[in-house]
């Protein structure tokens, strides 16, 4: 471009860019809003807490109400064992626990 049309070129798009940065104010509002919500009556929200708490012994799960709740502890591989069993014997874990107990005690009298 020949430097004398250069100038004139930029002579004008000065005068535009003057002319917008005159015609826009510094903040801008939309006249509409871009974000729309949508709202379905379809979507039912849920009013149950994220976690649920035992509340007394009628929650319990185990078939045999008189029952009490003893918490052990077994290595990895045995409770996987147990878990299998149970549900292969179609039993409670408690139940198989309950009978070893027993046979164990009975088997070593009290001191």
């Amino acid at each position: 471009m020949p430097p004398a049309r250069k100038s004139a070129y930029s002579k004008v798009m000065r005068e535009m860019q003057q002319q917008q940065t005159a015609e826009r104010p510094e903040v801008q509002q939309p006249e509409t809003s871009d974000i729309q919500t949508f709202r379905s009556p379809d979507i039912q929200q849920s009013t149950s807490p994220d976690t649920q708490i035992a509340k007394g012994p009628d929650s319990r799960k185990s078939k045999h109400p008189e029952w009490e709740q003893q918490t052990i502890y077994l290595p990895a591989a045995l409770k996987m064992r147990l878990k299998v069993h149970a549900a292969r014997a179609k039993l409670e874990i408690s139940e198989i626990v309950n009978t070893a107990i027993k046979e164990y005690l009975d088997q070593h009298p009290d001191f």
